[in-house]
């Protein structure tokens, strides 16, 4: 009868041994690779967004939508998620309750907004800008100008839409981000940065230490890209 060779333990604990370490150089290799792809996701969800709210605009004589307002045909004030999904810019299966996976209010990266009775969402809209205004007849002073009527940003009053905001990550369901308030700051959960997408709509991934935000790290004092300076 001939006899059938097995592992001894010898051969098995050395086996187990080379899994163990080729485990441990693939697995840092492939949670960066799962950021990077989270990263990606949640850029083109915020570029759709920001499309959406573009065409929203364009149909709106320039008007974009806001944090949280009082539009003409609504009873209360309402979100910019619910104003986009009730006026058909963004499918209206993704208006309420914790975004699906494959929402375009949902962040990969974040294990799924709260559910709550207004639209969730991992992403919020840049009202530093209606904050800023500057008077334009004073002598010897720097130029601003008022974005906004009313709370309301038209985007022909952006006259560099590379160099300013529009959305960001956020905290979950935080329909804005600031940087004048640490609780309104943009969320930090790609590997230590956040996605921005410009009014022009390209999307940029920046550190927290390469983004103005007064009391943490930031780099030099401009304001922008929050509003211009």
């Amino acid at each position: 009868m001939k006899a059938i060779k097995a592992f001894t333990l010898v051969e098995l604990l050395v086996v187990i041994a080379i899994i163990s370490i080729l485990s441990g150089l693939l697995l840092p290799v492939l949670n960066q690779a799962r950021a990077a792809a989270h990263g990606i996701a949640c850029g083109n969800s915020l570029r759709q967004i920001t499309l959406s709210a573009g065409f929203y605009a364009s149909d709106n004589r320039g008007w974009g939508p806001d944090m949280n307002y009082d539009y003409f045909g609504y009873a209360s004030k309402k979100t910019w998620p619910y104003l986009l999904c009730t006026t058909g810019y963004i499918e209206e299966a993704y208006r309420s309750g914790s975004p699906k996976a494959g929402s375009i209010f949902n962040c990969p990266a974040e294990g799924g907004a709260v559910s709550t009775s207004l639209p969730a969402t991992n992403f919020g809209i840049n009202s530093s800008i209606e904050e800023v205004y500057y008077d334009m007849a004073a002598a010897n002073k720097p130029i601003w100008r008022c974005l906004l009527d009313y709370g309301l940003i038209n985007v022909n009053s952006i006259s560099m839409p590379s160099v300013i905001v529009w959305f960001a990550d956020s905290k979950v369901n935080e329909y804005a981000v600031r940087y004048s308030s640490i609780t309104s700051f943009p969320e930090f959960r790609h590997t230590g940065g956040t996605n921005l997408v410009y009014f022009d709509n390209h999307v940029k991934r920046i550190l927290e230490g390469d983004l103005y935000l007064p009391g943490t790290r930031y780099c030099g004092t401009r304001k922008q890209p929050w509003y211009y300076d």
